[in-house]
């Protein structure tokens, strides 16, 4: 659980569909570091609430892991996973998660306080 309320956000490993779409046309989010724009698709019903989340510190972090799938709703996050982990594993996940949650800017936090 998150300690803010955002509106539906995703941020998910890049696909080749995703590229195919893109040449058509239909484009997700784009960011400063070309890398990070070439892994992840990101997409929101807040364009500026994914800008102000998704800073240079938030995609440092990201970069610096595997690919995951995190989905934001309200106050929700979720990591999504197809398969088992165990225990050390979601561990790790957990971690990541919480990585993520300490990354989102205070002001972002102050703004859309649950």
């Amino acid at each position: 659980q998150l300690p803010v309320s955002l509106a539906p956000m995703r941020i998910r490993p890049e696909g080749a569909f995703d590229r195919w779409s893109a040449a058509l046309g239909f484009d997700d989010l784009n960011f400063e570091s070309e890398e990070f724009s070439r892994r992840y698709h990101v997409s929101s019903d807040d364009r500026q609430q994914a800008y102000d989340v998704i800073h240079p510190q938030m995609i440092e972090y990201l970069l610096d892991m595997p690919d995951y799938d995190f989905q934001f709703h309200g106050d929700v996050l979720l990591l999504a996973h197809v398969g088992f982990l165990n225990a050390g594993e979601i561990q790790d996940r957990i971690r990541v998660i919480v990585g993520v949650i300490e990354c989102v800017p205070g002001y972002v936090r102050r703004e859309r306080a649950n």
